[in-house]
């Protein structure tokens, strides 16, 4: 599964455009920035003093579950951990002399000094957030902003002229380079490209440099070594792994744009903090499909299903089925395509049925005979397992920390509620049952109440 994970941090502007925001969490938030309609994001947070968090996003509550997770150099670093690797690298380090202007750091942190140094070298400043002068030690890393700390902290100047002397036409290639997500409006732009031209940053595969994305531990091995001319350089990976987790589902059908991750902490004391994190909305391409039902060849019609009251009931049991889910997680690997066949309709695709706009579509269809097998997509607990008339005979799976799969339009069912079944076990047989207009089965993948593309938790999306 892709784990999409990291944070922005904010400004007073984004405290005006959100009037309920408190900055009293000093917490690390590990989440992409950016995720596309349909898509699923995870959620992590350091557990430390926490007893509990509760959280809502366009208007569906996040439920987080307790995690125990090991170090890994896919994580992002926060801003303790980046500066302490680049001052511990940089040479000729002054004397402190700097006092504190941090409200929310003191001598007992562990990178204390090393935030101070920085902030005397000039390196980092911190936010003022409501007049207020905050470091943020645990918040994480854009590669944007960690380029703009390697800009202040080393004399790129000198790499560039000795890349420049010694391979004049790569210095060349890479001082002409341009990346599709990294426009000169970009706040951090000149940072950027100012590390590009001196061979620290590089672009992926796909020709993009991702500048707000997290820099995890590894990247942050490489960038500083690159930066310092080291062949190896070490990255303090002493970080906590005990986590509140949740995965956290994006609506197909909302607009692009930002929309705000809403955070309510309870620390030891018994007191609420509150944090809001903006997640940038991107648009997915979604097709325009249109079909016809008909009676032909002698075969039910069954259009007045649309229209009786027959999807409202069905929609009613699927939510009380994912109203509630297992606290941990059933599964540890990757899920399965749950049939064979050929996919007729994909998520997201916008309906037209009998000439009439009839919605995005909920899921992914894959169409075979009657009676092909129909296995889980991955381990779980059956909660429900019966016939609906819109839908037919359907199962829903909860997998654990609120990920549900459905399956719909069954033949047979091979599974009842509250068993417990394990990844590519049959749980039932293909079929055309409730409205539906040939042998298929529509699968889908939800986080609480929100469809989200089943086809980023298989292996293939990796």
């Amino acid at each position: 599964m892709k784990i999409l994970r990291s944070i922005l941090l904010f400004s007073l502007l984004l405290s005006l455009l959100a009037p309920n925001l408190t900055f009293a969490f000093d917490g690390q938030v590990l989440m992409e920035k950016q995720v596309k309609q349909g898509n699923a994001f995870e959620v992590k947070i350091p557990k430390n003093e926490y007893l509990s968090i509760n959280g809502s996003f366009m208007e569906q509550p996040v439920k987080f579950f307790e995690f125990e997770d090991e170090a890994n150099w896919d994580d992002p670093v926060s801003r303790g951990v980046f500066l302490d690797t680049v001052i511990d690298n940089k040479e000729d380090l002054p004397r402190l002399v700097f006092e504190n202007p941090y409200l929310d750091i003191d001598k007992d942190d562990k990178y204390y000094r090393e935030i101070l140094l920085a902030t005397q070298l000039g390196i980092v400043k911190g936010n003022y957030v409501d007049y207020v002068r905050l470091f943020k030690p645990n918040t994480s890393v854009t590669r944007a902003e960690a380029a703009k700390m390697l800009y202040q902290a080393y004399n790129l100047t000198s790499l560039k002229r000795e890349m420049e002397a010694t391979d004049p036409e790569k210095y060349e290639t890479l001082s002409n380079q341009t990346f599709p997500d990294l426009t000169k409006n970009h706040p951090l732009y000149f940072y950027m490209m100012e590390c590009v031209k001196a061979g620290i940053f590089k672009g992926y595969d796909d020709g993009l440099i991702r500048p707000n994305a997290p820099i995890n531990y590894n990247e942050t091995e490489i960038i500083v070594a690159r930066a310092t001319g080291k062949d190896k350089i070490a990255v303090d990976m002493d970080k906590d792994t005990e986590y509140y987790r949740a995965l956290v589902g994006v609506d197909r059908r909302w607009e692009p744009g930002t929309y705000y991750l809403n955070l309510k902490l309870e620390n030891e004391d018994g007191e609420m903090e509150y944090y809001t994190e903006p997640i940038e909305v991107l648009n997915t391409e979604f097709i325009t499909q249109s079909f016809r039902t008909s009676a032909d060849d002698g075969e039910e019609d069954k259009t007045y299903l649309l229209y009786d009251g027959s999807q409202d009931r069905a929609y009613e049991k699927l939510y009380e089925a994912v109203a509630t889910t297992n606290d941990s997680r059933y599964y540890e690997e990757d899920f399965q395509i749950p049939a064979e066949g050929y996919t007729t309709l994909g998520f997201g695709d916008i309906l037209y049925i009998n000439g009439i706009y009839s919605g995005s579509h909920s899921g992914i269809d894959y169409a075979n005979e009657t009676g092909t097998d129909i296995y889980a997509s991955n381990t779980g607990k059956v909660v429900l397992a019966e016939f609906t008339d819109f839908w037919g005979n359907m199962v829903v799976i909860d997998h654990g920390e609120n990920l549900f799969s459905v399956y719909i339009h069954l033949d047979e069912l091979k599974c009842e509620v509250d068993d417990k079944v394990k990844k590519g076990e049959l749980i039932g047989l293909m079929g055309t049952t409730g409205f539906s207009t040939g042998s298929h089965l529509h699968y889908s993948v939800m986080v609480g109440t929100t469809f989200v593309d089943p086809a980023q938790f298989y292996e293939e999306a990796k």
